[in-house]
């Protein structure tokens, strides 16, 4: 990734993805497709742009736009050719491949609450009589508003008329009015984008976290940072050595945790056509990169989709899991097939292919490898387990490859049942 600072006055960002986008088209002797990207041979390309407002130091306002490019870079990879890289796609595309299945509310401990009336005597004497509270936060009929940290508190105190000026005062006089503030079931991973792009004054302040808009708790940096830690340490224990995903011990623990949550969610679960021939015409080597490109796909797909949290694991071999959020189910299985098909093609190194072999030796006329996807929604109510969830999803898929192409057959569990749609 390369990434360049320009000024904007006087240019609109269209322009300069423009001019950047026609100079790359030069140097590469490639051509931008509609969704952006070049398509010229091997040199594949995305351009795009960000803007950031300068902070207190060009180091913060840098921080704070690398953050916000590596957001769009884990949406957009997702159409990226995959080529011969040996980059684990988890950290690439899908970095927040356990952290998007960890929510920050499973972090939340008690933080005492002041209403926004409070005195500043009163958050001072709680500071003297707990010593280990770093923070408060400040409320207005159970919503944030602020939050008071123990070291500024104290040091606006510390000054000659600092107690006679402040301690009568309202708490809205001193507190910090612009907190971190994040949903319950926002992933670690980004909650600790967040907190460390923040200026390095306000760097160990604690993250207030809500639900409904509603203060359930808070966390510190310092419990952030050990989570990512215990977080990556399990995801590389975990993860298919291929890919980078997750296996099947932590496919496991994201649908137990789904069921668990008595909440809507859909399963996609994907596996190649003819993968075998594929493998006995052009290598294993060659396989590996067909899976992995797969894998990129599904990554970069599911990520772009509107769901508050997504996950792909990789079950082994060419089968892949993913789940995401209902509504946007049926249209990441659409894109996933789209781009699957539109790309396919260059792993067969130039042959034409019009013929291939099923698994009995078969001759089938088919012009390569396809990919069949079953999607099962599941409506959060009624009694499931993991065998439910594998069995309806395995007969679903077996109905999929049944169909000639690339195709989704999409069924769903309600009420206690299985159904095809």
């Amino acid at each position: 990734m390369y990434w360049l600072e320009i000024s904007a006055v006087g240019i609109s960002t269209e322009a300069i993805v423009e001019r950047v986008t026609e100079e790359l088209q030069r140097l590469s002797g490639g051509a931008r497709s509609s969704s952006g990207l070049s398509d010229g041979g091997a040199r594949r390309f995305g351009v795009g742009a960000a803007w950031t407002r300068p902070m207190t130091t060009p180091e913060k306002a840098e921080a704070h736009l690398l953050c916000r490019i590596q957001e769009v870079l884990e949406r957009g990879e997702r159409q990226l050719a995959l080529g011969t890289s040996e980059t684990p796609i988890a950290a690439k595309g899908n970095r927040d491949a356990i952290g998007s299945g960890y929510p920050i509310g499973k972090l939340a401990s008690p933080v005492p609450l002041f209403e926004s009336n409070a005195k500043v005597s009163e958050v001072a004497n709680l500071f003297d009589a707990n010593p280990n509270v770093q923070g408060v936060i400040i409320v207005k009929d159970s919503r944030p508003v602020g939050v008071i940290m123990r070291d500024r508190l104290y040091q606006q105190l510390a000054g000659q008329f600092g107690h006679a000026l402040y301690a009568s005062r309202s708490v809205e006089r001193v507190m910090d009015r612009d907190p971190l503030i994040v949903e319950e079931y926002t992933p670690v991973e980004r909650v600790s984008q967040l907190a460390m792009s923040r200026d390095e004054s306000r760097l160990y302040d604690i993250v207030v976290m809500v639900k409904d808009g509603i203060v359930m708790g808070a966390a510190t940096i310092r419990g952030i940072l050990e989570c990512m830690t215990a977080l990556r340490t399990e995801e590389a224990r975990i993860a298919n050595p291929l890919t980078g995903l997750p296996g099947n011990s932590g496919i496991e623990a994201e649908l137990s945790r789904r069921i668990a949550n008595r909440e809507p969610f859909s399963v996609v679960y994907a596996d190649l056509d003819y993968f075998k021939w594929f493998n006995d015409c052009f290598g294993f080597a060659r396989g590996d990169e067909l899976i992995r490109y797969l894998a990129e796909l599904m990554v970069g797909e599911f990520a772009n989709s509107d769901s508050r949290q997504f996950f792909v694991g990789h079950i082994g071999g060419d089968d892949f899991i993913g789940v995401v959020d209902p509504p946007s189910a049926e249209g990441v299985c659409e894109r996933l097939i789209r781009a699957f098909d539109g790309g396919v093609h260059r792993y067969y190194g130039g042959a034409d292919i019009s013929v291939v072999e099923n698994r009995q030796g078969q001759k089938v006329e088919q012009d390569g490898v396809t990919l069949s996807l079953s999607l099962l929604q599941c409506d959060g109510t009624g009694e499931m387990n993991l065998e439910d969830i594998s069995v309806s999803a395995a007969r679903l898929k077996k109905r999929a490859k049944s169909i000639k192409g690339s195709v989704y057959v999409a069924g769903e569990w309600k009420n206690s049942q299985p159904r095809e749609k």
